[in-house]
Protein backbone atom coordinates (compact mmCIF):
# COMPACT_ATOMS: atom_id res chain seq x y z
CA UNK A 1 0.00 0.00 0.00
CA UNK A 2 1.26 3.61 -1.13
CA UNK A 3 2.12 6.19 1.87
CA UNK A 4 2.12 9.81 0.99
CA UNK A 5 4.04 12.33 2.58
CA UNK A 6 3.13 16.29 1.81
CA UNK A 7 5.48 19.03 2.04
CA UNK A 8 4.25 22.51 1.03
CA UNK A 9 7.10 24.49 -0.52
CA UNK A 10 8.04 27.96 -2.40
CA UNK A 11 6.50 31.10 -3.15
CA UNK A 12 3.05 30.10 -4.38
CA UNK A 13 2.85 27.24 -1.36
CA UNK A 14 3.03 24.44 -3.68
CA UNK A 15 1.83 20.64 -2.41
CA UNK A 16 5.29 18.53 -3.51
CA UNK A 17 4.46 14.74 -2.42
CA UNK A 18 6.25 11.98 -1.96
CA UNK A 19 4.62 8.46 -2.86
CA UNK A 20 6.36 5.82 -1.62
CA UNK A 21 6.32 2.32 -0.37
CA UNK A 22 8.19 1.37 3.04
CA UNK A 23 8.40 -1.89 2.45
CA UNK A 24 9.47 -2.08 -0.48
CA UNK A 25 12.24 1.23 0.24
CA UNK A 26 10.89 3.28 -3.13
CA UNK A 27 9.64 6.24 -3.99
CA UNK A 28 8.67 9.20 -6.39
CA UNK A 29 8.35 12.66 -5.70
CA UNK A 30 5.45 14.35 -7.62
CA UNK A 31 5.60 18.08 -8.39
CA UNK A 32 8.94 19.28 -6.93
CA UNK A 33 8.43 23.10 -6.68
CA UNK A 34 11.01 23.99 -4.29
CA UNK A 35 13.37 23.18 -0.98
CA UNK A 36 14.87 19.79 -2.29
CA UNK A 37 16.72 19.56 0.75
CA UNK A 38 13.81 18.89 2.91
CA UNK A 39 13.10 15.68 -0.02
CA UNK A 40 15.84 14.40 0.33
CA UNK A 41 16.26 14.49 4.19
CA UNK A 42 13.02 12.78 4.06
CA UNK A 43 14.34 10.21 1.98
CA UNK A 44 17.19 9.66 4.12
CA UNK A 45 14.89 9.11 6.75
CA UNK A 46 12.71 6.92 5.38
CA UNK A 47 15.74 4.55 3.88
CA UNK A 48 13.99 5.00 0.50
CA UNK A 49 15.47 5.17 -2.50
CA UNK A 50 14.00 7.87 -4.98
CA UNK A 51 13.08 6.01 -8.73
CA UNK A 52 10.99 8.88 -10.16
CA UNK A 53 9.98 12.45 -10.59
CA UNK A 54 6.42 13.15 -11.96
CA UNK A 55 5.68 16.69 -13.03
CA UNK A 56 1.53 17.38 -13.58
CA UNK A 57 2.79 20.64 -15.11
CA UNK A 58 6.01 22.73 -15.77
CA UNK A 59 4.89 25.73 -14.03
CA UNK A 60 7.77 27.12 -12.10
CA UNK A 61 6.19 26.58 -9.03
CA UNK A 62 5.84 22.73 -9.83
CA UNK A 63 8.79 22.19 -10.68
CA UNK A 64 12.35 24.32 -9.58
CA UNK A 65 13.62 21.47 -7.83
CA UNK A 66 13.45 18.81 -10.36
CA UNK A 67 17.04 19.53 -11.27
CA UNK A 68 18.57 19.24 -7.87
CA UNK A 69 16.81 16.22 -7.15
CA UNK A 70 17.55 14.63 -10.42
CA UNK A 71 21.30 15.28 -9.55
CA UNK A 72 21.70 13.77 -6.18
CA UNK A 73 19.46 10.60 -6.86
CA UNK A 74 19.51 9.77 -10.18
CA UNK A 75 15.29 9.92 -10.44
CA UNK A 76 14.03 9.95 -13.81
CA UNK A 77 12.33 13.07 -14.69
CA UNK A 78 8.69 12.63 -16.26
CA UNK A 79 6.57 14.94 -17.75
CA UNK A 80 4.17 15.31 -20.70
CA UNK A 81 5.69 16.25 -24.04
CA UNK A 82 3.32 19.17 -24.51
CA UNK A 83 5.69 20.73 -21.15
CA UNK A 84 8.62 19.66 -21.70
CA UNK A 85 9.45 23.81 -22.82
CA UNK A 86 9.25 24.31 -19.35
CA UNK A 87 11.30 22.31 -17.82
CA UNK A 88 13.87 24.21 -20.32
CA UNK A 89 13.07 27.27 -20.62
CA UNK A 90 11.99 29.94 -17.54
CA UNK A 91 10.22 31.96 -19.78
CA UNK A 92 7.91 28.56 -20.97
CA UNK A 93 7.84 27.95 -17.07
CA UNK A 94 6.28 31.06 -16.44
CA UNK A 95 8.87 31.75 -13.85
CA UNK A 96 8.60 35.06 -11.03
CA UNK A 97 12.31 36.79 -10.67
CA UNK A 98 10.82 37.20 -7.05
CA UNK A 99 10.73 33.60 -6.54
CA UNK A 100 13.06 32.12 -3.44
CA UNK A 101 14.92 29.71 -6.17
CA UNK A 102 16.82 29.97 -9.03
CA UNK A 103 15.11 28.44 -12.48
CA UNK A 104 17.49 25.27 -13.60
CA UNK A 105 16.71 23.81 -16.86
CA UNK A 106 15.72 20.31 -16.78
CA UNK A 107 15.36 18.49 -20.10
CA UNK A 108 13.15 15.46 -19.05
CA UNK A 109 14.15 11.95 -19.30
CA UNK A 110 10.52 10.05 -20.33
CA UNK A 111 7.82 11.99 -22.23
CA UNK A 112 4.47 11.41 -21.92
CA UNK A 113 1.21 11.31 -23.84
CA UNK A 114 -1.54 10.22 -21.81
CA UNK A 115 -2.38 6.79 -21.27
CA UNK A 116 0.95 5.13 -20.10
CA UNK A 117 1.38 3.75 -16.80
CA UNK A 118 5.30 2.65 -15.01
CA UNK A 119 5.62 0.81 -11.67
CA UNK A 120 6.46 2.12 -8.00
CA UNK A 121 7.71 -1.03 -6.31
CA UNK A 122 5.27 -2.98 -7.48
CA UNK A 123 2.23 -0.66 -7.57
CA UNK A 124 0.89 0.50 -10.59
CA UNK A 125 0.81 4.32 -11.74
CA UNK A 126 -1.36 5.74 -14.57
CA UNK A 127 -1.22 8.75 -15.92
CA UNK A 128 -4.39 10.74 -17.30
CA UNK A 129 -3.43 13.85 -19.92
CA UNK A 130 -6.14 16.94 -18.36
CA UNK A 131 -4.77 19.94 -20.14
CA UNK A 132 -6.83 23.39 -19.78
CA UNK A 133 -4.61 24.38 -17.01
CA UNK A 134 -1.74 23.64 -19.24
CA UNK A 135 -1.28 22.23 -22.45
CA UNK A 136 -0.17 19.08 -21.30
CA UNK A 137 -1.37 19.04 -17.46
CA UNK A 138 -1.77 15.14 -16.00
CA UNK A 139 -3.46 13.69 -13.30
CA UNK A 140 -1.71 10.69 -11.90
CA UNK A 141 -3.59 7.72 -10.37
CA UNK A 142 -2.20 5.29 -7.75
CA UNK A 143 -4.58 2.87 -5.67
CA UNK A 144 -7.11 5.17 -4.90
CA UNK A 145 -4.73 8.02 -4.97
CA UNK A 146 -5.67 10.86 -7.80
CA UNK A 147 -2.80 13.40 -8.13
CA UNK A 148 -4.73 16.35 -9.56
CA UNK A 149 -1.50 19.14 -10.11
CA UNK A 150 -3.42 22.89 -10.69
CA UNK A 151 -6.68 20.54 -12.56
CA UNK A 152 -9.15 19.92 -9.60
CA UNK A 153 -8.97 21.59 -6.49
CA UNK A 154 -11.07 21.47 -3.40
CA UNK A 155 -14.52 23.47 -3.78
CA UNK A 156 -12.62 24.63 -7.39
CA UNK A 157 -10.58 24.14 -10.61
CA UNK A 158 -7.39 25.14 -11.78
CA UNK A 159 -7.00 28.44 -13.89
CA UNK A 160 -6.98 28.82 -17.20
CA UNK A 161 -6.00 32.37 -18.45
CA UNK A 162 -2.31 31.82 -18.77
CA UNK A 163 -0.08 31.08 -21.57
CA UNK A 164 -1.61 27.73 -23.02
CA UNK A 165 -4.83 27.66 -20.89
CA UNK A 166 -7.81 26.64 -22.45
CA UNK A 167 -11.65 26.65 -21.01
CA UNK A 168 -13.08 24.15 -22.84
CA UNK A 169 -9.94 21.87 -23.13
CA UNK A 170 -10.24 22.35 -18.84
CA UNK A 171 -14.08 21.53 -18.94
CA UNK A 172 -13.19 18.26 -20.81
CA UNK A 173 -11.00 17.19 -17.98
CA UNK A 174 -12.95 17.95 -15.29
CA UNK A 175 -15.69 15.75 -16.94
CA UNK A 176 -13.12 12.67 -17.57
CA UNK A 177 -12.30 13.17 -13.65
CA UNK A 178 -16.26 12.89 -12.82
CA UNK A 179 -16.12 9.82 -14.52
CA UNK A 180 -13.70 7.85 -12.02
CA UNK A 181 -14.69 6.48 -8.90
CA UNK A 182 -16.63 8.51 -6.20
CA UNK A 183 -13.40 6.93 -3.53
CA UNK A 184 -10.44 8.55 -4.99
CA UNK A 185 -8.84 10.62 -2.22
CA UNK A 186 -7.40 13.81 -4.35
CA UNK A 187 -4.71 15.47 -3.37
CA UNK A 188 -4.40 19.03 -5.27
CA UNK A 189 -1.43 20.86 -6.43
CA UNK A 190 -2.33 23.35 -3.72
CA UNK A 191 -4.55 23.32 -0.89
CA UNK A 192 -6.35 20.94 0.87
CA UNK A 193 -6.87 17.25 0.19
CA UNK A 194 -10.14 16.25 -0.77
CA UNK A 195 -12.45 13.27 -1.89
CA UNK A 196 -13.72 13.30 -5.27
CA UNK A 197 -17.52 11.81 -4.61
CA UNK A 198 -17.45 15.39 -2.41
CA UNK A 199 -16.13 17.24 -5.67
CA UNK A 200 -19.01 16.09 -7.62
CA UNK A 201 -21.01 16.82 -5.25
CA UNK A 202 -20.12 20.34 -4.83
CA UNK A 203 -17.91 21.74 -6.76
CA UNK A 204 -18.96 24.32 -8.94
CA UNK A 205 -16.75 24.18 -11.77
CA UNK A 206 -17.32 19.76 -11.61
CA UNK A 207 -21.08 20.67 -11.63
CA UNK A 208 -20.55 23.21 -14.79
CA UNK A 209 -18.29 21.08 -16.66
CA UNK A 210 -21.01 18.56 -16.43
CA UNK A 211 -24.03 20.58 -17.16
CA UNK A 212 -25.32 20.98 -14.40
Amino acid sequence: MMRVHTLTVGMLETNCYILFDSDEKVAACIDPGGNAKAVLDFLKEQGLTLKDIYITHSHFDHMLAAAPLRDATGARVVVHAQEEEGLLSAQDAIYLSIAAEPYRACPPDIRIYGGEKTVLGSTEVFFMHTPGHSPGSVCIRVENLLFSGDTLFEGTCGRWDLKGGNLLNLRASLRMLYNLPDDYIVYPGHGRPTILSVEKASNPAMLDAIGL
